[in-house]
């Protein structure tokens, strides 16, 4: 993800953002078998 350094977050800077910790937040377990 890459967000320009503005000082406002656009409704798709926040739409996208909220999908990353979503899925994020959906299979941590995931995330630590990949990193083994």
């Amino acid at each position: 993800l890459h967000h320009p350094h503005g000082g406002t977050l656009t409704r798709q800077d926040v739409k996208s953002l909220r999908e990353f910790l979503l899925h994020a937040g959906v299979s941590p377990s995931s995330y630590e078998n990949q990193a083994r």
